[in-house]
């Protein structure tokens, strides 16, 4: 499924369309993902915090292009999401300053 969801992380794609190419049903995809003490919201979260801050160590990209990629509409939306996810900013992550607690 994470493969699934990174392939797609500028396009959202529902949980439903998952389980399809998954080929199994809604309700099996939610007991996996219950198994493995996840949401497909928290899968998709991580998978976007992971790309932000390797495209924020590793390039020059600019916040707006970083957060398009990743789907949002504009970079303060992916800087509220960052710090959410990690207590920090971008830049504290420009130049690999700064480690994420998994």
């Amino acid at each position: 499924m994470r493969e699934i969801l990174l392939l797609n992380l500028m396009r959202p794609t529902s949980f439903d369309v998952v389980a399809s190419r998954l080929h199994m049903t809604i309700r099996t995809l939610r007991r996996k993902l219950d198994q493995e003490n996840t949401s497909f919201r928290k899968l998709g979260d991580e998978l976007k915090m992971q790309v932000a801050i390797k495209y924020l160590r590793d390039t020059e990209l600019p916040m707006d292009d970083i957060a398009h990629s990743l789907g949002f509409s504009e970079a303060a939306i992916l800087r509220r999401a960052l710090k959410r996810w990690t207590n920090t900013g971008p830049r504290e992550f420009r130049g690999g300053r700064h480690s994420v607690r998994n």
